[in-house]
């Protein structure tokens, strides 16, 4: 039985990852917490992401707790006010773990006492438990591992690597007139491998098959304009869209709709490494996205070169995805 599930607020621009963390812990246990209690230390700015995205049920118990920043919080200073059979979920810093074990400790010197630390994996794939006994002033520790049930997805992995990046609603993206008319000329009357091209078709490209990605059953979220930004504030990297699929796969996907490039850009595909931390590392698929009249030499280039890439149009990526079912 889980009394509290206990967590700290991290920055902004992580609280996304916490939403999707508190969410899929508490989809992969079989009973639900009384209180749900979110530590806000003062150096943090909003926190009307988690009002916005968590479940109704999830708000009800919820409650936030004004906590000093943990910088400048001496060891056994009663923050948390540790409660029997607290779940405390840890999605920061071992500072947060060793604030906490060091409050347990004081508990534990007065009265017999259960909590639980839980952490991810680095894999993510699973939840750790480390559940602390304390009796008689003795600490007994034990351990579990918890495959978790949902696939994590993409923005949640991005936005703790300074990526940014837009979020494509497939309830509400609609097609413009521009892309109707380019979708309906991929079907009905492509042009040729060395038609002109305008500038501004490459993005309706881009944004049209972000589009039909969304509305596949077989994917869980779409991501555009993802960008990822090196320490001097500068794009270091650009993929133009990236999809979490319901089978864990997680596809990058660059377009090219005009008539260069191509084996430059494969070359570029086929080189890029994924991130040591974006794991698991063999769940990320790279797909190189073109005109159907340049389809068939994009596939020749990755056959004769051997590149770890894929090709697709607009006329297949609906059968390319459902075959990775």
């Amino acid at each position: 039985m889980i009394n509290r599930i206990l967590l700290i607020v991290q920055p902004e621009n992580q609280q996304h990852r916490q939403v999707d963390l508190l969410t899929s812990f508490l989809e992969g246990i079989n009973s639900f917490p009384e209180e749900i209690v979110f530590f806000v230390s003062e150096d943090i700015g909003s926190t009307a992401i988690f009002n916005k995205e968590l479940p109704d049920t999830f708000l009800e118990r919820l409650q936030y707790k004004p906590i000093p920043s943990l910088n400048n919080t001496p060891n056994g200073n009663n923050l948390f006010e540790i409660q029997n059979n607290d779940h405390f979920l840890i999605s920061g810093t071992k500072l947060q773990l060793a604030c906490f074990l060091s409050e347990l400790k004081f508990e534990a010197e007065n009265n017999d006492i259960v909590a639980v630390c839980v952490h991810e994996t680095p894999d993510q794939s699973s939840f750790v438990f480390h559940r602390y006994t304390c009796v008689n002033s003795n600490i007994q520790i034990t351990h579990k591992t918890v495959e978790r049930k949902s696939i994590i997805p993409a923005s949640r992995l991005l936005s703790t690597k300074s990526y940014t990046f837009d979020i494509i609603d497939p309830v509400t993206s609609k097609l413009s007139n521009k892309q109707k008319k380019l979708l309906q000329s991929e079907q009905n009357n492509p042009r040729k491998r060395t038609a002109k091209i305008e500038p501004q078709e490459g993005f309706v490209f881009e944004t049209l098959l972000a589009h039909l990605i969304s509305q596949h059953p077989l994917v869980i979220e779409t991501l555009i304009n993802c960008e990822i930004v090196s320490e001097k504030a500068k794009t270091a990297r650009e993929e133009d869209i990236v999809c979490t699929m319901k089978n864990g796969d997680y596809l990058f996907i660059s377009c090219k709709f005009g008539n260069s490039g191509t084996l430059k850009e494969l070359k570029r595909l086929a080189n890029a490494s994924i991130s040591r931390n974006l794991q698991p590392r063999e769940k990320w698929k790279v797909l190189f996205a073109t005109r159907h009249t340049k389809l068939e030499v994009a596939e020749q280039h990755i056959a004769e070169m051997g590149f770890n890439v894929q090709a697709v149009s607009l006329l297949t990526i609906d059968a390319f995805l459902t075959q990775l079912n």
